[in-house]
């Protein structure tokens, strides 16, 4: 046996110390899953920025402003997303957070997910729609709204964190 194997015995055999090394293994989860939802979504960003450059070549000009503002809050979604604390509030250093918020946590982290499917169904409307034909502006503003409505269940997220409920 060597000496990690050792050290980790020994610390099973503290008492408490099990419990804790579940909430820190959940914690972990949470980031983890948290830090692959937001390379997910940076990736939908880098779509949106070809779209964007799409809009400069056919001369939508009138809609630029509305393709930086949704872009704008997809990278403060995505930064949220990459900067949240694990599974904790560090500004209530002394609250204590059980094994069941931290499924919930999880679990409303996975629903993030969902939102993935949304993004990409919408951007893809947008591009369809860039055309002298379509309803581009439109499939913008639905693109926004989403977005917004991203921004609003990770304000949920946050509140949960910092008041122990979804509110």
């Amino acid at each position: 046996m060597d000496l990690q194997e050792t050290l980790k015995d020994l610390m099973e055999k503290i008492p408490g110390y099990t419990g804790y090394r579940e909430m820190e293994d959940r914690r972990d989860a949470d980031y983890k899953l948290r830090t692959h939802l937001a390379s997910e979504y940076k990736a939908e960003r880098r779509k949106l920025v070809q779209l964007s450059q799409k809009v400069v070549d056919v001369k939508r000009f009138d809609v630029i402003t509305k393709v930086d503002e949704v872009l704008q809050q997809l990278d403060r979604f995505v930064s949220r997303l990459e900067t949240a604390p694990r599974g904790y509030s560090p500004w209530f250093s002394a609250q204590k957070i059980d094994l069941a918020t931290l499924d919930q946590l999880y679990d409303f982290d996975a629903k993030l997910a969902e939102g993935l499917a949304g993004l990409r169904e919408r951007l893809g409307f947008a591009l369809t729609e860039l055309n002298p034909e379509g309803k581009f502006a439109e499939a913008l503003d639905a693109l926004l709204d989403f977005v917004q409505e991203l921004q609003s269940q990770f304000d949920a997220r946050q509140n949960f964190l910092a008041m122990g409920k979804m509110g």
